[in-house]
Parts: C-alpha cells; sequence; structure tokens
C-alpha cells in the first residue's frame, strides 16, 4: 500500500491529528471507497453517433482505443468504509461516458473544427469487447472502444458522469460538446487548454437520487501512453497520433493500442474526533459543535456561483496562474453524542490548485481550585484550523484524527499546518 502519513502533535489539547493521504489507484481499490463499488441499474438518456465523432465528416480514420473505467463489485460489504458509521451512500451511478479529441495538427477533415467529442451510454460500453489481446487477465473494466475521427495528432480525454444532472438547463455532454463549435477552439491549436479548463459544481448531484453514487462516480483520464508500455506508462498526458498507416488488426499499430485509465475524481476528507480523554483531565461540557471546510477559493466566486465552488475535470493539468475555485461547507453537530465523538465525511472535487483547511470549533469547561478553597469554572471557546500542505488530489483519502485532551492557552484560535514530516510541538 502506497501511503504517505502526516502526524501532528499540537499543542493546547489537540494531540493526535494525522492526515493519511492515500493515491494509487490499486490501495484506493483494497479500501474499497473509490475503487469497488455496487453495480446500480438505470434509465440511459446519453444521446451519441454510432461510432464517428461527427457524422457530417467522411475523411475519418477508425482506430480502437482502451478504455478503463473504475473497477465496481455487486457486494455490498465492499461499497462502503465499514467501521465506524453507517452506510455512507457510496455505490455507482453514472450512466454516460464522452471522449474528448483536442487537436493540435490536422491531417484529414474540416480546417477549422480542433475539437471532436463521442459519447457512449454505459450499457453500450460494457457491451464492447474486453479487451485480452496481450493474454493478460481480462477485466470487465477493460473495453475496447472503436472510434472514427480525423487523422492528425491530439490529446484524448475521457469524462464519466450521470446525464440526470444539469447545470443552468446544461447537461455535461452539452457542455463538452459545446467546445466543438467554440470561438476558442475553432482554428486552434491550443484547444486543448480550454478542455484542460472545463470545471465541475461541488453542487453537482445535489437534489438528485443516490446524489451521492453520483457525486462519487465522476471519474475522468487522458491518453499517456500505449498498452504495450502500461507497466512504464508516463505520469503526463501525451499526444496521440492517428494515422492512416495504423492496421486494423489485434496490434493497432507497433506501440499497439493506445490506452486510457479513467480514475475517480471526488476527494474524500474524513474527520474523527474524540474528547474522551478531555474529561479524565477534569474537563467538562466538551463539544465539537462544528467544523468548516474552506476549499482555498471563496474570494474568486461571485454571488452567482455555488458556495460549495467547483472542481476541475482534470486538476492535475491546471495551467499555471490558473485561480482557486474551492468554495466552502459548513457542517453542524447537533446531537451530544456526536459533539463529544464522532466522524464526518466531506467529498469535494479538486481543482488541482487550492489548498484546502479544515476548521474545528470546541468548547469545554474546566474547574479548578484556588488556595483558600474557591472553586473557579474556566469556559473555552476556541478555534483549530488545519491547513493543508498542498492541493488535493483526485480520488484520495484524507483522514484526519483528532483526539482532545485539553487546554493551555488563553488564546482563541490556533493554527496547525499539516506537512511531510512529523512534528510534536509543546
Amino acid at each position: 500500500m502506497k501511503e504517505k502519513s502526516n502526524k501532528i502533535l499540537p499543542m493546547n489539547g489537540l494531540t493526535g491529528a494525522m492526515l493519511s493521504l492515500v493515491r494509487s489507484f490499486a490501495c484506493l481499490s483494497a479500501l474499497t471507497f473509490f475503487g469497488l463499488f455496487a453495480i446500480a441499474l438505470m434509465l440511459v438518456s446519453c444521446s451519441g453517433s454510432d461510432g464517428d465523432v461527427d457524422s457530417e465528416e467522411s475523411d475519418l480514420k477508425t482506430f480502437r482505443l482502451i478504455v478503463e473505467v473504475p473497477a465496481v463489485s455487486d457486494s455490498t460489504e465492499t461499497t462502503r468504509i465499514g467501521d465506524p458509521g453507517t452506510d455512507t451512500g457510496v455505490s455507482e451511478d453514472w450512466d454516460c461516458l464522452t471522449i474528448i479529441f483536442a487537436y493540435t495538427e490536422k491531417t484529414s477533415g474540416s480546417t477549422d473544427k480542433m475539437v471532436y467529442t463521442k459519447t457512449i451510454s454505459k450499457d453500450d460500453f460494457y457491451s464492447l469487447s474486453i479487451y485480452s489481446g496481450d493474454n493478460s487477465t481480462s477485466l470487465p473494466t477493460l473495453r475496447i472502444l472503436p472510434i472514427s475521427v480525423p487523422t492528425g495528432t491530439a490529446y484524448v480525454y475521457g469524462v464519466t458522469y450521470s446525464s440526470a444532472y444539469t447545470n443552468n438547463g446544461q447537461t455535461i455532454q452539452q457542455a463538452i460538446e459545446a467546445l466543438e463549435t467554440s470561438t476558442e477552439t475553432l482554428g486552434n491549436t491550443d484547444a486543448y487548454t480550454e478542455v484542460e479548463d472545463l470545471t465541475i459544481s461541488n453542487d453537482y448531484a445535489s437534489g438528485l437520487d443516490n446524489s451521492t453514487a453520483k457525486f462519487l462516480s465522476v471519474a475522468t483520464g487522458y491518453f499517456k501512453d500505449y498498452w504495450t508500455n502500461k507497466t512504464t506508462t508516463s505520469t503526463t498526458k501525451a499526444l496521440l497520433t492517428i494515422s492512416d498507416t495504423d492496421s486494423s488488426d489485434d496490434t493497432e499499430s507497433t506501440n499497439g493500442f493506445p490506452y486510457m485509465v479513467l480514475t475517480r475524481l471526488a476527494s474524500m476528507i474524513d474527520i474523527q474526533w474524540d474528547a474522551a480523554d478531555s474529561y479524565t483531565r477534569g474537563y467538562t461540557n466538551v463539544k465539537v459543535q462544528s467544523f468548516q471546510y474552506d476549499g482555498g477559493g471563496t474570494s474568486n466566486l461571485s454571488d452567482s456561483d455555488p458556495t460549495s465552488g467547483y472542481g476541475r475535470l482534470f486538476p492535475d493539468l491546471v495551467a499555471t496562474g490558473s485561480k482557486d475555485l474551492g468554495g466552502s461547507a459548513t457542517f453542524y453537530n447537533t446531537t451530544e453524542i456526536s459533539q463529544r465523538n464522532g466522524r464526518v465525511y466531506h467529498y469535494v472535487y479538486p481543482d488541482g490548485v487550492g489548498k484546502p483547511s479544515i476548521t474545528f470549533n470546541i468548547t469545554a469547561k474546566y474547574a479548578s481550585t484556588s488556595d483558600d478553597g474557591t472553586t473557579n469554572e474556566t469556559t473555552y471557546n476556541k478555534d483549530y484550523t488545519f491547513n493543508f500542505a498542498s492541493a488535493l488530489q483526485q480520488a484520495t483519502w484524507y483522514k484526519i484524527n483528532t483526539t482532545i485532551v485539553g487546554n493551555t492557552s488563553s488564546s482563541t484560535s490556533q493554527t496547525i499546518d499539516f506537512s511531510t514530516s512529523t512534528t510534536t510541538t509543546e
């Protein structure tokens, strides 16, 4: 398991706050959060052509692309983190897959169009042939997608999503397809920058049935390398050359099939707190009444934007100098038991820029006896802010464990910076 753990021992009462990052796809599968999901049946309402990205063009090259989507499972026992808490609504709920080609050079097709898209339904995707051409273990999530596009060089991207979601009356498919005729992309050899700047609201799927599953089923990725190089696949995007000389047999080209992996987009922030130790030290009425998530970009949002802000569909491709887009959210613990110990999950789409923070509000009482026998009660009301060291990463589980033991300062707030090293302060 690839895991990085940051352990912070701050002064003034919060002990053992730990932030753990889990990044690799295999590891996420083992944790059953992003990797293993129960299949949900749904109605399909994606629209698309029967293989060509643009049926009005005839000078197209048909080739095959290996596409891998996040793994699924029929076992309900593998769709949630089991301890503690109830079902968090984690399952699979997408019905559309859109492939995007952003050309830097074209040798066929219309002269001004540089972005092409192909959308298929989830059912159509799973009806495609499973790839096992190199006698590797066949995976049901690994399919061969025949697709016809102009020849040339292009960056290739993929997105899974729910067609039920609309933003201002526009579906994700419509928003992506709008790039095909956008004045910013027509004839523009840098049209791929418009694709990489696509955003998604952190209110995505809010109000829809099975909203958490829909939120977590958005998966994105882009072409990096060919199947023959999959064990040493580059970590950066790569241009795909579509040529008339490529064959149409099982080898497709001298490099094998082009290969693209889609990964869950959402990050999970998992916060757990326990005030039991503080009671053994004489504190009473210890409560974590609320905490606030700040994505780092609230100052860049307008009144018409959702307060939760936005993520980017391809956060690790964000352009230098891009603005923070992450918004904020406040969570209240309304029951006595949840104020003393509990666990909360927050899901957010990373924007590739903002360094978020989590602020706890903690109240407590402490009774002390003076030399003359007088009992004095002190009331504490304090904010602790945990600052993340870097922008959130796609498909990553961040775990914060907090043990509350007491207070030794008269200040009303304290900031704790997460880092890659272990730090102890007293």
